[in-house]
């Protein structure tokens, strides 16, 4: 295992548009905070997070995506338990709790992966050796499944609704905008860099993923709709984010259509 550090298309795309979300949040986050306690505390674990999501969208391989994941992860905990009562800390643990759990159905994923790659490096089309080898849709699953969580994906999205009414504003909205979306990418990067979009297609584990994708947005619809304040984030980013899974899976479809 080795940490690799690059930048590619879609890591440079993802890479601006944290820095310039996080620029127009952090404009906003220095007068909101300004009637907070604890404003050196907060904006220390703000700025190093940025650091973690930059880190996730420069990696080269997925040890490194790993890695700058788990940090962003207990780093961004401290943003969500930053009122210190007794609310936010249960939200503070339940979030670490769906982290640490999808983290560990990922790695399990990627212990099983790198017996079968050519490479550790991300390579547009996947690194398989073997695509028949057995056992690799389970890991793909797994993989999916792990990082899905901090997407909002079922069955790991009930952190959502709990994290975002009790953290700072500042904080709700790079949960919402942009740690979200960090799943997204490592999703990506697991079918299209690792496994390949033509090994995922027209497979058991691009059924589960539309199933899951659809009853999300159900669930999140709901979440939005149940919602008696202005500040339903928790709903939305879990109904978008699933849209966006969704529209994944039916990608995987058209390429399906492509190669057969």
């Amino acid at each position: 295992a080795r940490v690799v550090l690059g930048a590619d298309a879609l890591g440079r795309l993802f890479a601006l548009l944290v820095a310039v979300l996080w620029l127009i949040v952090s404009v906003f986050a220095d007068e909101y905070m300004t009637h907070e306690h604890n404003q050196a505390r907060f904006f220390g674990f703000y700025v190093t997070s940025l650091g973690s999501l930059i880190g996730i969208c420069l990696a080269g391989n997925l040890v490194t995506l790993y890695l700058f994941y788990e940090m962003m992860t207990l780093l961004t905990v401290f943003l969500v338990i930053h009122a210190g009562n007794n609310k936010a800390i249960d939200a503070g643990i339940k979030y670490l709790g769906f982290s640490v759990c999808g983290a560990a159905l990922g790695l399990l994923g990627m212990f099983y992966l790198q017996q079968h790659q050519t490479t550790d490096l991300f390579v547009v089309g996947g690194t398989l050796v073997d695509t028949g080898a057995p056992g690799l849709y389970a890991a793909l699953l797994l993989m999916l499944i792990g990082f899905g969580a901090k997407a909002g994906v079922m069955p790991l999205f009930a952190w959502l609704p709990t994290a975002h009414p009790v953290a700072p504003s500042p904080a709700s909205a790079v949960l919402s905008g942009l740690i979200t979306k960090m799943g997204v990418l490592a999703m990506i990067r697991v079918i299209y860099f690792q496994f390949g979009g033509a090994f995922l297609a027209d497979s058991c584990v691009q059924t589960v993923m539309l199933c899951l994708a659809i009853f999300t947005v159900f669930m999140g619809s709901m979440l939005a709709y149940k919602e008696k304040t202005l500040n339903c984030a928790a709903g939305n980013s879990v109904t978008i984010l699933s849209i966006v899974c969704f529209i994944y899976a039916l990608a995987l479809i058209s390429i399906y259509m492509n190669f057969s």
